[in-house]
């Protein structure tokens, strides 16, 4: 096929049925949709929002992502192409906004995830490093590394941080690279401990074709504890395995749920994941030059069992569930016996909530819709007992 074709659109019928060509070809038949759902003791409730489509600029996100919680109340949400940090009270009003795109002091390039220490101190990560602000957010110091800085999950009492790390490793066969889940101690350029590790051969074979297969090993969920405890699974479409870590790497629990099979994704599913992914092409385009016209790409037709992971303020383990239509969460204690099950309570098409990503912690729930499909927005959740 060539280069710049879409495997949607073009031939729905085909595509319909080559996915229930898989799905057979797998040992899956086309009724094996989504899962039951469980008994839901729990309801994530809307109670406001922040995001215009039209309105003043600082109300208009770019590309939204890991909104968070100040210790103060305040929330803080990372715009990665406007290349800031945008902070609301926690009435939803504007107050300011931390750096602006560059590369000097206080200056970011795609920053991508925010974390409060406990006395305020405030880590930014980006393109170039993790930079540090003070509670007031004025910039204190910038950590670099030689080549890509972590991904940073969780700031840890003791001033490390949990992140995930992908670097590229030369290899006989060519290039491979190397997705690494550690603990970095404040200063350091080497993990002081390595929970996980994935390497993945790189095809240099096809340099046109975004295949979405061929990450389903290669791809983590993870989260971590205010203490250092550390959580995570591999990207799977068949198992459900939760590995639970003390900060040393030692496994002090593992969770296994039985997935009896797979969960295809619908048509719907399938059209609206490819458009969000023209979406984002067409918004990055600009800045690399290149068209989503240049690339093949190939979706995967099921979808994964574990969506993402976070630890909330009472120490429980909230686990997505990708088996359900709409957002369910499993949660579980320290000893991986299950709580209850919670669920996004939204009145409108369950769909919408496939580009929603979730987060908790000891101040509160948020939620983010970054597709760049629609108008983003940052959602404050509550948690309501089912009657």
């Amino acid at each position: 096929m060539k280069p710049g074709r879409i495997l949607l659109h073009d031939k729905s019928v085909f595509l319909l049925l080559c996915i229930a060509s898989s799905m057979q070809m797998n040992g899956c038949s086309r009724d094996e949709g989504y899962f039951p759902l469980p008994e839901i003791d729990y309801y994530l409730v809307v109670t406001d929002s922040i995001g215009v489509e039209l309105g003043e600029d600082e109300y208009m996100f770019a590309w939204a992502t890991d909104p968070t919680y100040s210790p103060d109340g305040s929330i803080l949400v990372v715009d990665r192409l406007k290349h800031a940090v945008f902070v609301y009270s926690a009435e939803c009003v504007y107050l300011t906004t931390i750096g602006r795109e560059g590369e000097g002091p206080g200056e970011f390039r795609m920053p991508s995830t925010v974390e409060f220490f406990p006395d305020g101190g405030l880590l930014i990560s980006d393109s170039d490093g993790i930079s540090i602000f003070d509670s007031s957010y004025a910039y204190i110091d910038q950590l670099v590394w030689d080549s890509f800085s972590p991904w940073i999950r969780e700031a840890l009492d003791d001033g490390a941080v949990i992140g995930n790390l992908t670097q590229f490793v030369p290899s006989d066969e060519g290039v491979e690279f190397e997705n690494v889940l550690g603990r970095w101690d404040h200063g350091e350029e080497e993990a002081s401990v390595v929970y996980c590790s994935i390497m993945t051969e790189w095809d240099l074979s096809s340099p046109g074709t975004i295949d979405d297969t061929d990450d389903r090993d290669a791809a983590l969920n993870y989260c971590a504890s205010r203490d250092g405890r550390v959580f995570y699974s591999r990207s799977a479409i068949d198992d459900f395995v939760i590995h639970c870590c003390d900060p040393d790497g030692s496994e002090f629990l593992l969770i296994e749920e039985d997935i009896p099979h797979r969960v295809g994704k619908t048509y719907a599913e399938m059209e609206q994941e490819m458009n969000s992914k023209r979406s984002w092409f067409n918004a990055m385009g600009s800045r690399t030059g290149r068209s989503v016209d240049d690339f093949e790409i190939i979706l995967d037709p099921y979808r994964r069992t574990i969506m993402g992971m976070f630890v909330d303020g009472e120490d429980r383990l909230w686990v997505r569930l990708g088996i359900h239509q709409g957002i369910v969460f499993r949660v579980y204690d320290m000893d991986g016996d299950v709580l209850f099950h919670a669920m996004v309570d939204y009145p409108g098409d369950q769909l919408d909530l496939d580009s929603w990503e979730i987060n908790g912690d000891e101040y509160g729930f948020l939620a983010v819709n970054n597709s760049m499909e629609y108008c983003q927005k940052v959602y404050m959740l509550e948690l309501v007992e089912a009657e």
